[in-house]
């Protein structure tokens, strides 16, 4: 994930799109959920709806019932989305991806600890030694989640080889690496608020105006992580409201829309919200990787929704801008995913000689002229 430098001063909204203006009335939302920083959110997912009530997406239709937002298409509700890219699912960076062995990083941590503690509290350098701190902890919980499952994995293997002193070993040595790995996944939340606190101003790469925007979205990975959804929701919800032109705003609306999206299928109400998250994500300028998986889930959202034909248009189009040219890098395996469940949806708007004919491989274009959704 590249880090673009993002302004720290809101634009006067006389000068704000669309995309920008509903970012302001998130930060009516954030208001509420951030007022007490230190208690747990009440009103979770709500709080973003009733900041997004003045647009159309998230408010009721005249006289509705609501209705409309209970599953009414196919005997079953939809089967689980196979892709999450929304927040830390999502996370790119190399630490996170490919952690260096859990060894090497932990001698990392330590030689950074030592450096600060003995570093002036006026060192200029000191903020970027705490985030390199922040981000090696990160490093670190990738580490041990990776001997984590591999511990587990060897003490499956040895009961079905019916090694019982194998598998107390291997089942002893993930519970460690689960403990180290919740304890360097509280100290990167640690040092990351730290330096929010401290250094607000603070970014690695220069020229720099403050990248506040970029640690705040690591912060919520790291919540998310932590299975804290509403520590994760405020931090999202604050970015969006501090740094409304940020290069990381598609992230936070993907992550804010998968987060809603689970909290949707108990209660339904939710479900327009979840389409407003995943409509933003398409709106907002800049950083196409996520549009291709934003179609996807609002395909899954008109599915939860009754909404067969708009589901079978936003699994299109998910289809369809995967297979541009030049599309982000994971956009296959998008359509793919598309591709899998498209069928059902189409057999549930047509006769099945109908489906077949939007299916088979002859034709040339979708009917939103993408090309052939199985070619």
């Amino acid at each position: 994930m590249s880090v673009t430098p993002s302004a720290t001063k809101p634009l006067p909204m006389s000068h704000r799109g669309g995309a920008a203006r509903r970012a302001v009335l998130l930060a009516a939302g954030a208001a509420i959920a951030l007022a007490a920083p230190g208690a747990r959110a009440a009103k979770g997912d709500d709080d973003v709806c009733a900041a997004l009530s003045a647009t159309p997406a998230c408010a009721p239709p005249k006289g509705a019932t609501g209705a409309l937002d209970r599953p009414r298409i196919g005997p079953t509700p939809p089967p689980p989305p196979s892709l999450s890219w929304g927040g830390a699912a999502g996370d790119q960076r190399s630490l996170w991806r490919s952690p260096r062995a859990a060894a090497a990083v932990a001698g990392t941590v330590q030689g950074l600890e030592r450096a600060l503690s003995a570093m002036p509290v006026a060192a200029a350098e000191r903020p970027a030694r705490i985030r390199e701190l922040a981000d090696a902890y990160v490093e670190l919980e990738a580490a041990c989640a990776r001997d984590q499952a591999d511990a587990e994995r060897r003490a499956i293997e040895a009961d079905q080889g019916h090694q019982a002193a194998v598998a107390a070993a291997a089942r002893k040595a993930a519970i460690t690496a689960g403990h180290k790995r919740a304890t360097a996944r509280q100290a990167a939340i640690n040092r990351y608020e730290q330096l929010l606190r401290e250094y607000p101003r603070h970014c690695r790469e220069a020229p720099a105006t403050g990248c506040a925007d970029e640690v705040t979205l690591y912060l919520a990975f790291e919540h998310e992580r932590a299975a804290d959804a509403d520590a994760a929701r405020r931090s999202y919800l604050e970015l969006l409201a501090s740094w409304p032109q940020s290069s990381f705003t598609k992230d936070v609306w993907a992550a804010m829309g998968d987060l809603a999206y689970e909290a949707a299928l108990t209660a339904p109400a939710k479900w327009a919200t979840v389409a407003q998250m995943y409509e933003e994500v398409v709106r907002t300028p800049g950083g196409a990787r996520y549009e291709p998986y934003a179609h996807y889930r609002l395909g899954f959202v008109a599915w939860h929704r009754g909404q067969a034909e708009q589901a079978l248009t936003e699994l299109e189009a998910a289809i369809g801008v995967a297979r541009r040219p030049g599309a982000p890098p994971g956009s296959a395996e998008v359509a793919d995913a598309a591709r899998a469940v498209v069928g059902a949806v189409y057999g549930l708007v047509g006769t099945p000689a109908g489906a077949f004919a939007r299916l088979h491989p002859s034709r040339p274009t979708g009917p939103t002229g993408s090309p052939s959704l199985t070619g």
